[in-house]
């Protein structure tokens, strides 16, 4: 006789999906006809916005330099627990959300704030935490670019970096033989979390902005 008495009966997980509520049947029916019925009514595309157009704000102050940020992102850990006679499936549970650093780069110029900016505390650790946004837009795409002094474009997500304060600074490799690159500095990140101001009239799907209020 086993010391260990076992389940008399092992219940299989119901894998069926989630029965849709009326509200995502709604959304899914509204989503891509209701966006091309208003693109045609207000002549303006709602097109997914692209890459090459954003802008940095460090405290405050709009830093239009910047040629690539990246590692915007977060990843959480999972925990996986294994019960005792569950044999065909584990449990997995969500545990500490971990954000990653996040890299600027641009090209070589005669400022000093990047370099003073990881400097700082080099001696008594008492680094310089800011806070900072990144500005994703999308050129004339938004109902917001046609108001006058908008700047052509609308915002799509402004990404709120909280605490942050530099891990590296590097400047790339310098060659006498590549005449066609740039002097490229970069400095990474960290940081204590990210937030996401909400936007009205967005270029990326007007539908999800009302729907999400919902």
């Amino acid at each position: 006789m086993s010391l260990i008495d076992g389940p008399k009966k092992i219940n299989k997980p119901n894998n069926q999906p989630a029965p849709k509520s009326m509200m995502d049947v709604a959304k899914g029916m509204v989503g891509a006809t209701g966006v091309r019925q208003l693109e045609n009514l207000t002549g303006v595309r709602f097109d997914p916005a692209p890459t090459y157009l954003f802008y940095v704000e460090i405290s405050g102050l709009i830093v239009g330099l910047f040629t690539e940020v990246s590692g915007i992102g977060g990843s959480r850990k999972i925990e996986t627990i294994q019960e005792g006679g569950l044999n065909d499936a584990v449990h997995n549970l969500p545990g500490q959300v971990e954000f990653n650093r996040i890299t600027f780069k641009r090209g070589m110029t005669v400022s000093n704030e990047l370099w003073n900016w990881f400097n700082t505390g080099i001696y008594d650790f008492k680094v310089k935490r800011l806070n900072l946004s990144i500005i994703q837009g999308a050129s004339g795409q938004s109902v917001m670019s046609l108001i006058p002094g908008s700047g052509g474009y609308g915002v799509v997500k402004r990404w709120n970096v909280v605490n942050a304060y530099p891990a590296s600074w590097k400047l790339s490799d310098l060659n006498v033989n590549d005449v066609n690159s740039v002097a490229i500095e970069s400095m990474e990140i960290v940081h204590e979390g990210i937030s996401v101001d909400p936007k009205f009239g967005l270029p990326m799907s007007p539908i999800s902005a009302v729907s999400s209020l919902m």
